[in-house]
């Protein structure tokens, strides 16, 4: 992902930052010649895309609102911010064969089978399959509320939640001018 690149200005200096957020290594470089700016621009980057994936979108994290939607599956509807609310919606948004959110108990199970060096068998693929409904999400988007209808079901954001950080970190960065931002 990009801002924007003109990194011909003459007396501007890349200053990079690498971050480790949602389980992917980011790394920012910003073409200017403040670099005390810079480096307040990265501290807050890092702050957004830490915030986000924490607070809302990783649901590695059991304090995050994705987690709590998780646990809750089968019990009652979760309150949601608006961060969460919009990748939710955009996910559902598009076609199943295109980004399917449902996917979370299919990618535990690889998870676990991965740790005991061994692939899932067609019936431990074939007891999870249930559970992988995207269709049956009842996202109530006045309330903001996020309802997963059966116990086993979980959703998991991911490429969708980075891109999402991602924009909002560009978002951030464009405030600030600089000759030349990388993502």
């Amino acid at each position: 992902f990009s801002v924007h690149l003109n990194f011909n200005k003459e007396g501007t200096v890349p200053i990079s930052s690498t971050f480790f957020v949602m389980d992917t290594f980011v790394e920012i470089t910003i073409y200017t010649a403040d670099e005390t700016t810079a480096a307040e621009a990265l501290a807050k980057a890092s702050q957004v895309m830490n915030d986000l994936s924490t607070n809302y979108l990783d649901r590695y994290n059991p304090n995050s609102e994705v987690a709590k939607i998780n646990s809750n599956a089968g019990i009652a509807p979760v309150k949601v911010s608006p961060p969460t609310l919009a990748v939710i919606s955009f996910c559902l948004s598009l076609n199943k064969n295109e980004f399917d959110i449902a996917t979370a108990p299919l990618i535990d199970l690889w998870s676990k089978t991965k740790i005991e060096k061994r692939v899932p068998s067609q019936k431990e693929i074939q007891s999870i399959l249930p559970f992988i409904q995207e269709e049956s999400i009842i996202l109530d988007k006045k309330n903001s509320t996020v309802y997963l209808p059966m116990q086993g079901m979980g959703i998991d954001l991911g490429g969708i939640a980075k891109g999402y950080v991602t924009e909002k970190v560009a978002e951030h960065l464009k405030n600030y001018n600089f000759s030349g931002v990388l993502i």
